[in-house]
């Protein structure tokens, strides 16, 4: 006796639940790698977040790749919608990460461009950023120019800048 034909978006074949579920232990692994902050962000039922909280604790290879399957399979037990939510707000996690990459790219090209060109630089960067102290921004330059002239290279000049710069910046942009 032969089975009646299934609607189109009734039939899930064998291979289909198989990249669902393999999307989902993906997502699990996703999961684990989040700080704890960023966990509290999403929209996890208790349950499962107590089951990604565990992920931390678990530090054996085969207990941690058992953990992990089970966060998938509590994944792959959520409805749509909620899935659908964490999986929105992981993609804007992941925007804000690619944002802040972007912004400290900048800042480095920045910083370098500054050492390299001098003062064209230095006037391109004050009118992109008005808020910066010119002549702080002009003697953070000339530490780093003299500590890098020295015979051991100190940091901590370039780390300074660094962090003055982003501050510049950020103020800028606000």
């Amino acid at each position: 006796m032969t089975q009646p034909p299934q609607a189109p978006d009734e039939f899930n074949s064998r291979s289909l639940r198989k990249r669902e579920a393999h999307a989902r232990e993906a997502l699990a692994s996703i999961l684990a790698e989040l700080n704890p902050v960023q966990r509290g962000q999403l929209p996890l039922p208790e349950h499962l977040a107590h089951a990604v909280t565990e992920l931390d604790r678990v530090r054996e290879h085969g207990a941690r790749k058992r953990q992990l399957k089970y966060v998938g399979r509590l994944l792959r037990e959520l409805d749509e919608a909620a899935f659908e939510a964490i999986q929105a707000r992981l993609d804007a996690i992941r925007q804000d990460r690619n944002r802040a990459a972007a912004a400290f790219h900048a800042l480095e090209r920045w910083r370098e461009r500054l050492l390299q060109e001098g003062q064209p630089a230095l006037d391109a960067w004050c009118a992109r950023y008005p808020a910066t102290d010119r002549a702080l921004l002009m003697q953070r330059l000339a530490e780093v120019k003299a500590a890098q002239g020295a015979t051991t290279p100190d940091p901590a000049p370039a780390r300074q800048l660094f962090r003055d710069l982003r501050s510049w910046m950020d103020a800028g942009t606000v």
